[in-house]
Formats: structure tokens, sequence, C-alpha cells
């Protein structure tokens, strides 16, 4: 950590969020009766927010289970250099003011959200169809993340910009959320077009606060370097489908494979999944993988 210098494209993404906020009008801060003052103590608690679910993963499962259940444990390394983390954090910092400031225009133009949107759980469909809303925006999301997460890995859009996430070859909780500047607006464009579907069916506010807690989640989960899920989940059905905590942190091993972010169809189908992901998957516990890992910076 010693000599650790603000990343400039972090510094560069931070100022674009400023300039992003001091150029939203005015006019339609007040029509959506969010003030200028309000701005700023949004931006401090959403980055104060991530820093806290980070750093409660890191302590509880990256840092503290890992010792108590080693075999659960995905990284073969004792610990994660200074320089790491506060590569990620600069980086996580300047993803997340980004992220608050592209949400802002949505919380400014949010009518068009508001048209189909209904307050009485038990409405049309009742639970069962907040259910199945709250679904369809995590499938359409990972569609989203699939082919944009497949197009930066091209190699001149990986060197540009999707290198910054894989310079974590050993993902912590902070990874999760280091991304370039640019790479950070691709992300936030792929939640916005996931809310196009309640621009034409009637959903709950509940939907969307389980997609939004659903998003940080999983992605904490797919790089805290720790294995939740069971040893067999590959084999069950439905869930099987579902990407465990290994799934990703094979990608950030390998990196040519193993794309999607909730579910595993995608992979499936377009045979980007790592033949060999269900076998370490169940040997992982064991500790028999018939070879290392293979920590690669090719992109396919």
């Amino acid at each position: 950590m010693r000599g650790f210098r603000f990343p400039v494209a972090a510094a560069g993404g931070i100022v674009l969020a400023i300039l992003i906020i001091l150029l939203t009008p005015a006019a339609q801060m007040a029509k959506s009766d969010v003030g200028s003052a309000d701005i700023w103590p949004m931006v401090l608690a959403g980055n104060g927010e991530y820093f806290l679910y980070g750093g409660i993963f890191f302590a509880v499962f990256t840092w503290g289970l890992a010792k108590w259940f080693p075999n659960r444990k995905l990284s073969r390394k004792p610990s994660h250099s200074g320089e790491q983390i506060w590569r990620e954090v600069a980086f996580l910092l300047s993803s997340n003011v980004l992220s608050i400031a592209t949400g802002l225009w949505l919380v400014l133009s949010n009518e068009a959200l508001q048209a189909n949107m209904y307050s009485e759980i038990h409405g049309p469909g009742g639970l069962i169809y907040v259910v199945a809303t709250t679904f369809a925006l995590f499938l359409a999301h990972d569609t989203c993340f699939y082919w944009s997460h497949r197009a930066l890995h091209h190699p001149k859009l990986f060197a540009l910009f999707h290198r910054v996430h894989h310079d974590s070859v050993e993902p912590t909780p902070f990874t999760t959320f280091s991304f370039h500047p640019v790479e950070s607006v691709i992300q936030d464009l792929n939640s916005l077009l996931a809310l196009v579907i309640l621009l034409v069916i009637p959903w709950h506010p509940a939907s969307l606060v389980a997609f939004s807690l659903g998003v940080t989640l999983f992605n904490l989960l797919g790089h805290m370097g720790f294995e939740i899920y069971p040893r067999t989940w590959h084999r069950w059905p439905i869930l099987g489908w579902k990407t465990t905590c290994y799934h990703h942190y094979m990608h950030h091993q390998r990196s040519g494979g193993n794309y999607g972010l909730y579910f595993r169809f995608w992979d499936r189908l377009c045979g980007t999944e790592f033949k060999d992901y269900e076998a370490r998957q169940e040997a992982l516990f064991a500790r028999r993988f018939a070879q290392p890992e293979q920590t690669a910076t090719s992109v396919e």
C-alpha cells in the first residue's frame, strides 16, 4: 500500500458524476421535490451504505467464516494486499457516485414508472404476481448484463475499461462495484434497461425494492471469495440454474467464460460456461482439484 496513488480514471469518474449533478436542471429537481441541498447527503449516504455492506461481507465471509470453514474459502491465498483493497475502494467510490448521479435522472423522470405502480400487495395477481414481476426484473437485468459483459471482454474494450475490474484476480466484496467509470455507466444502463419492464406492466414497489437489494446482495456474493451454496447446488431442479459464488469466482480466475450474473441460462445456451465448472464446484469442498486454477488475462 506504500506509495498508493488515487487512480486517475477513478478521479475522472467522480468529476464526471459531480458535473452530471451540477448540470441537472433546477426546474426538474423542483418538479420531483428533490432539492439541490438534498443531493450531497444522498451521495454521502449512498457511498456509506456500499462501504458498510462491503465491510460487513469482508469481515463475516472473506475474513471470518473463511477461517472457520476453510473448504468453503475460494482463494488459496492467505490474504489480500492493501494495495488491492485501496484500489478497489477508489474505483468503488467513483462507481457509486456515478450511479447516484445517473440514478438521479431516473428519480427526476419517474412519472412514467409511477403510471403503472399500485400500492395494494393483494392487487392484480396478488403476491405471486409480485414475485413474478421481481423475477422478470432479474431475468431482464441478467440478459443485459450477460451481453454487455461479453462485449466488454472484446480485447480492445477489455484493455480500455474492463481490466480495472479484472485486476482483482482474487476478488473481495470491494471488487463488486470496482469499475472503470465507463463500465460503471454501462452497468447503470443495464439496470435502467431492466426497469423498462415497469413501463408496460403493473408493478408493486416491493418488486423494485427486492430487485434493488438483490442486485447488491448477489453481486457481493459473487465477489466475497466464500461459497455459501451446497456442493451439489447445480444438480437441484430449477434452483440449479442460479449461479453459485464459485461460478463468478472462476470468471475472475480465467476471464473467458461464466459471464452470467444471476443465472446460467445464457452461458449454457451460448456455450460460454466453463466445462469443468460443475466438477470443480463439487471438488471444492474436498479440495481435490485435478490442477490449480488457471489465472489468465486473455479474453474471448
